[in-house]
């Protein structure tokens, strides 16, 4: 990924051109990294489509945990910006298995259209 981020650097239509790869797959380990995302893919609306893969690490490990509520509501905050994922993967999720019980979670998962394979 490090070549593709430096030529974004190159110029304007070099950017233009290595954007699709940079967005292609998009890890997500913490609340504060599902907001900036929300955030960036709120005001460039046309970076949406270009991720094809989503990866919530709910645990990372290694790391002390942190309230998980933030995964329960990941598919409402991102699912009208992510009209072409195609692969959602969950690391981590046992820990937040109440969480995502008594949510609306998996009701909400059902609004990515386009995913074709769903690693749990």
């Amino acid at each position: 990924m490090a070549p593709v981020l430096s030529c974004t650097l190159v110029c304007k239509k070099w950017n233009t051109v290595c954007r699709p790869y940079v967005f292609q797959h998009i890890k997500i380990v913490s609340e504060d990294r599902l907001n900036e995302l929300k955030t960036l893919l709120g005001s460039k609306t046309e970076l949406g489509p270009y991720i094809h893969e989503l990866e919530i690490e709910a645990a990372p490990l290694g790391t002390v945990p942190e309230p998980l509520e933030w995964v329960a509501n990941f598919p409402s905050v991102l699912s009208s910006h992510l009209t072409q994922v195609r692969t959602i993967e969950f690391l981590g999720l046992w820990e937040a298995g109440e969480i995502l019980a008594g949510s609306t979670f998996f009701r909400d998962l059902t609004e990515f259209k386009t995913v074709t394979k769903l690693t749990v």
